[in-house]
Formats: structure tokens, sequence, C-alpha cells
């Protein structure tokens, strides 16, 4: 029904997943049996993008296609494509050029609007223990984290991002409380006595 957004089935998003990069799109929406236009939709959703060697592969035999196709249907001298001469791009111009401002402005709103619904979706699934569906780098509840670093590094703990972990030494201000305090983004542990100062990815 029109109005109503596909909803794939586990079976299908994995399909998808699966085949999206090696498989034109009109065979992904013959085989799901939905339209181009929803394929676009979910790829985007989660991510999917054509691999080099399909799209390589498109691109020679589409070259093939065309050589074939002139070499069957000759132009005669001199020939020019109607009304080429007004549509063809011009020295300093740009497709957002020619859309004008009003569809500019549309086109980043929606692009914008997208963006957010995928990133709420996204925080959801982290906040659920579930995997993400796109490439985004994202964390769950990121002001909280941002507030318990800026705090910890105020009290002299010394923060490797990359470990999730927070080193202390006896210079450091500790709190047991903190420290004892569930949360999902840093373990506390002693600076290593060989490491007299920070490695250089420590903040």
């Amino acid at each position: 029904m029109q109005g109503i957004k596909f909803n794939p089935t586990p079976e299908q998003l994995q399909y998808l997943i699966d085949n999206f990069h090696n498989t034109r799109n009109a065979d992904l929406a013959l085989h799901l049996g939905i339209g181009m236009r929803t394929v676009n939709r979910l790829a985007s959703i989660h991510g999917l993008t054509k691999s080099q060697e399909f799209l390589s592969a498109r691109q020679q035999k589409a070259g093939e296609f065309l050589r074939k196709w002139n070499t069957l249907n000759p132009k005669p001298v001199g020939y020019r494509i109607p009304r080429s001469e007004e549509n063809y791009f011009k020295s300093g111009t740009s497709i957002r050029s020619r859309q004008g401002e009003e569809a500019q402005q549309q086109a980043i709103a929606k692009a914008t609007r997208t963006r957010r619904e995928t990133i709420k979706k996204e925080r959801r699934r982290i906040l659920f223990g579930l995997p993400q569906r796109t490439a985004l780098k994202l964390i769950a509840k990121p002001r909280e984290k941002v507030q318990l670093r800026y705090y910890l590094r105020k009290r002299g703990y010394i923060i490797d991002d990359a470990n999730h972990l927070a080193y202390y030494t006896e210079h450091t201000l500790r709190g047991s409380r903190i420290e004892r305090k569930e949360q999902p983004w840093y373990s506390f542990a002693p600076l290593p006595p060989q490491q007299k100062t920070p490695p250089a990815h420590l903040e």
C-alpha cells in the first residue's frame, strides 16, 4: 500500500547485506519483490555499498556496449545531440548551482532528517546491546561520557580511550565511589610502573 514503508524480514535483510556489494539493484529488487527506491533506502540505512570489482565490471560492460552501439549506428560528420548546447555543463557551473537555492535547502534538510533518524536508531540499538547496522561511530549517552572524562582528567586520571582505561598515579585524587560505580566507558588501573611518563596516545 502506498505510504507504508517496507520493513524487511531478518532473512530478507541478510540477503540484501550478503549480496548488495556484487549484485545489480534491479536484480535485488526483483528477488525481494520491492522497488528500486526501497533497495536504495535500505542500503543507505545499513551503510551498504558496491564493491570496486563490481563497479569496474559494470563500467567495462557499459563501455563495450557503447562502443558496439556506436559501431553499428555511426553518426554523420558534424552530428550534435539535439539541444545539447542548452543542457551541457558550462565552465563554472555545478549540480547545486543548476538546482537552485530552494532545491538545495530542501535536499540538505532531507539529508539532515535522515541522518538524525539513523543516528537515533543506532543509539537505541547500542543502548539495548544490539550490534550497529551502519558504520557510524557512535556511543550510547555521549554527553555522560564526555562529562565523566572531564571529571576524571580534572582529578588527575590519565585517559586511554583506545583501551577504555583510566590510569591513576600517586598524584591522582582518586574517587573510590566513581571507581566502584558501574559504567560502560572506563575501567580503572594503576599506571604501569615501567611507564614513568604517559605514552603519547594517552591524555
